[in-house]
């Protein structure tokens, strides 16, 4: 592909040759002529408005020289605006590519810091799990000396216990020691067969209690079960036994209420949480619930919920 510059001089210069030759062919046939040359002139332009003037092929040349050289400086500067606005959008370029490896060495410099922060948060760590081990260890040791002193002190004790007991022992009569010896030994295995014998009943007995309990509370929580759907059937059959459906204007309807009600089925209040529908629709919904209260009181404490949704539905 031709530079624009390039084309732009060559088009100028075929231009050139042409007028030059056009300029060289009107002149021979200038010279070829002997006589004067007449103008003729309109005849509502007065003759002293016309004005002749001789161009020289000189100055022909000259004209065109300076549209040439104007064209080329004209050129040149749009040549210069254009080196200009590159070198701009170089430097620009450059200085951005300057600033990310800026940006990109600062990132670096940051994640180099991060990892020696890391580095030294783990040297850290480490040397305090080192340090913690190692006062464990102490204290592992310390404890086992400890117990193995007083093992040995207890051990000097018995032995020193047992020699006072003996010698004291031998100073009593024999036959008393067996007879003391055999009725305790006797007392101690009716002792140890009383205790297993209670033991063992008392545990059956917490067995059976258990298991009564288990029973007892599984068929509690059926009977709540079946109180609560009774319940929940008994307040919606309360309130849809006094909704008087009005007619529909436009077909379908839908509102969602919530109320707060006391222990004994008094209704304390009424919010209207969303509803779709027309106002008959919206005023029938409430005054069924009003017209309800008081509703059933709950067949248990358990059942009762102090706040109730209802949601009414107009199908047709």
């Amino acid at each position: 592909m031709r530079h624009p510059r390039t084309q732009y001089i060559s088009s100028t210069i075929l231009s050139v040759l042409l007028h030059l030759i056009l300029f060289s062919t009107v002149a021979a046939t200038l010279k070829m002529c002997t006589g004067p040359v007449a103008i003729s002139t309109p005849t509502d332009i007065p003759p002293e408005n016309i004005e002749a003037k001789i161009v020289s092929q000189q100055e022909v040349n000259q004209y065109y020289e300076r549209k040439q050289a104007k064209a080329l400086a004209e050129e040149q500067a749009l040549q210069l605006e254009k080196e200009k606005r590159a070198r701009a959008a170089r430097l620009a370029a450059e200085k951005k590519r300057v600033e990310l490896l800026r940006q990109k060495k600062l990132e670096e410099e940051k994640k180099k810091q991060a990892e020696k922060a890391r580095l030294e948060r783990e040297r850290l760590k480490k040397e305090k799990q080192q340090q913690a081990e190692l006062r464990q260890q102490e204290e592992k040791k310390r404890l086992a000396e400890q117990r193995q002193l007083a093992k040995q002190q207890r051990r000097a004790e018995e032995k020193r216990l047992a020699e006072e007991q003996r010698k004291l022992a031998e100073q009593q009569k024999r036959a008393e020691e067996k007879r003391l010896a055999e009725e305790q030994r006797k007392l101690a295995e009716q002792q140890k067969r009383a205790e297993e014998k209670r033991l063992a009943e008392e545990q059956r007995r917490l067995a059976e209690q258990k298991r009564l309990e288990a029973e007892q509370l599984k068929m509690r929580k059926q009977q709540i079960a079946r109180w609560e759907r009774q319940y929940k059937s008994m307040i919606r059959n309360s309130v849809e036994r006094h909704w008087k459906k009005p007619p529909a204007s436009v077909k379908g309807g839908e509102c969602v209420l919530k109320l707060r009600q006391q222990e004994n089925g008094t209704i304390v209040d009424l919010n209207l949480i969303s509803c779709r529908g027309d106002k008959l629709f919206v005023r029938s919904v409430e005054e069924a619930v009003w017209k309800a209260n008081p509703l059933p009181v709950a067949p248990a404490a358990e059942v009762f919920d102090a706040e109730i949704e209802f949601t009414f539905r107009r199908e047709y």
